[in-house]
């Protein structure tokens, strides 16, 4: 269902403003109500109320609880506080420690910011962790709050085991410039002029058969208007997401999945052409409130089964593992880790690599192909001709005459014969593409 207020707005504003406007209106309380009690008394033994100051000496508010490892960080989205997460905190900390928090203008935590940016609220989250002397945390951002989630990883490094996106981000393809003063004062009117009204809360963070008195308590506990400084904070999320979003995903090392609606649907070649190793799980039938406040046990069995592929993957060693995983690696620093070859047939060169060498490959789209050969990772790009010369990649077999047969036989074309060289003997040929390569042995 659209919106008619938001029609005049950009593709890629139209996208993001949905999901800003689903997580106000998606807000279990606002900033100044009051926050429903969760089924954990504040006098438990592992639960912590606390106050934590940012970079900008803001006082940022959060509630922590639980003791496993590693801890779950949970951020909520625009306009939301950490109440968005209703049961969650509570019943995610039987298994590990939970923190929650408010950022900066949102919940009980300070609005006196000067700077409204998404850079800023990456500070809130780092100043929480960083007070609780957290050693290893997985990310968890709500809507706007996968943004928030990105800076934080950024200032947090190898502490960070993974990130989890809730609901965002579900289209890379559709983003594109930011909105233009007069989309911001549009999109601006339309969440004024339809604040409060149920059957806009029901059209747009529920599905129809969500219960009456779900939708009643979001919008009897919204506060009475909506905070200027909330507008603002939109207007620079939206233009992070265009100037920042991909940057900030590609330079980001921890592995990184989602737990989405499966309407709309996620777009996961798009993510992967930025993060190869991203997955998402979805829910389906819920709204984009309604994946945190209805199905809470399998949100939260799809969590912990993410955060267990991430503490695994975070263990692993080439010994361990077989290959290395994550050519982000700190154990990787300045190591050849990734080689990636131009194909005019991504088909055929899978077919000729995994025939011969028994490369393994992964799809990222018609254009992309990534090949693991138990130890290097590297990657093929179509493209309409490959250029002759450039580094030699050299790979190593026991049996040389059966590989140069095998390459013969399936296509390649032997360029040097085999010859032999100090330390060794080899051979140089080039695949169907026209790449070439050379493969030696020391038998």
């Amino acid at each position: 269902m659209d919106d008619p207020s938001i029609t005049s707005l950009s593709r890629a504003a139209a996208m993001i403003r949905q999901i800003a406007t689903l997580s106000l209106l998606s807000c279990v309380v606002g900033c100044g109500a009051d926050v429903p009690e969760t089924d954990v008394a504040e006098d438990e033994p592992t639960f912590t109320d606390g106050v934590a100051t940012s970079a900008d000496g803001v006082a940022i508010h959060y509630d922590a609880r639980g003791t496993g490892d590693p801890a779950l960080v949970l951020v909520h989205g625009w306009t939301n506080p950490r109440a968005i997460w209703g049961e969650h905190p509570a019943t995610l900390s039987r298994t590990n420690r939970v923190v929650a928090l408010d950022l900066a203008g949102h919940g009980v935590s300070g609005a006196d910011r000067r700077d409204w940016t998404v850079d800023a609220f990456g500070d809130d989250v780092a100043a929480v962790v960083d007070q609780l002397a957290l050693e290893r945390v997985v990310l968890v951002g709500f809507s706007m709050g996968s943004g928030v989630v990105l800076e934080a990883a950024e200032r947090l490094g190898d502490r960070v085991v993974g990130i989890v996106f809730v609901d965002t981000f579900q289209d890379l393809d559709a983003l594109q410039g930011s909105d233009s003063p007069d989309e911001d004062d549009q999109f601006e009117a339309s969440i004024r002029a339809v604040w409060g009204d149920t059957a806009f809360v029901r059209a747009f963070a529920f599905t129809p058969d969500a219960p009456d008195s779900l939708i009643l308590l979001v919008t009897e506990m919204m506060p009475e208007e909506p905070y200027d400084h909330w507008f603002t904070v939109d207007r620079a999320f939206d233009e992070w997401v265009a100037a920042e979003l991909i940057p900030t995903l590609q330079r980001i090392e921890a592995p990184i999945a989602a737990i989405n609606t499966a309407i709309p649907p996620t777009n996961v070649e798009a993510m992967q052409r930025y993060v190869p190793s991203f997955t998402v799980d979805t829910i389906a039938g819920v709204g984009h409130a309604g994946i945190l406040l209805q199905r809470v046990e399998d949100f939260d069995a799809i969590l912990l089964e993410i955060v267990e592929r991430f503490v695994s993957a975070a263990t692993e060693t080439p010994e361990t593992s077989g290959r290395n995983d994550l050519m982000s690696q700190a154990e990787q620093d300045r190591r050849v880790d990734y080689i990636e070859f131009r194909t005019t047939d991504i088909e055929e060169s899978k077919r000729f690599y995994s025939e011969i060498f028994g490369w393994e490959f992964t799809d990222y789209g018609p254009d992309y192909t990534s090949f693991t050969d138990g130890r290097m990772n590297g990657g093929f790009e179509s493209a309409p001709a490959v250029a002759a010369g450039g580094p030699l990649v050299v790979l190593y077999s026991t049996n040389l005459e059966a590989i140069e047969a095998a390459v013969r036989e399936n296509g390649g074309t032997i360029v040097r014969e085999i010859f032999e060289f100090p330390g060794g003997r080899r051979f140089h040929f080039t695949d169907p593409s026209g790449n070439e390569l050379a493969v030696w042995s020391d038998r």
